[in-house]
């Protein structure tokens, strides 16, 4: 009975083990996209955001976009 009490409770520690680390693993690769998409977004922003606000400077005269 004791060897039984032992293997649940090393199979219970081991799955738990196991389930936390990849809890983590899946928050790191989240941290990890969340920082690529924010990057992508701050680029693109600078691209877009002066033309959006007005702050580019007007194009020349007789300009056809």
């Amino acid at each position: 009975m004791e060897l039984r009490g032992s293997a649940v409770v090393i199979g219970i520690g081991t799955m738990s083990g196991l389930s936390l680390a990849v809890v983590a693993a899946l928050a790191e690769v989240g941290r990890r996209v969340e920082r690529r998409a924010e990057a992508l977004w701050e680029r693109e922003w600078e691209r877009v955001e002066p033309g959006w606000s007005g702050r580019a400077p007007s194009p020349p005269s007789g300009f056809v976009s």
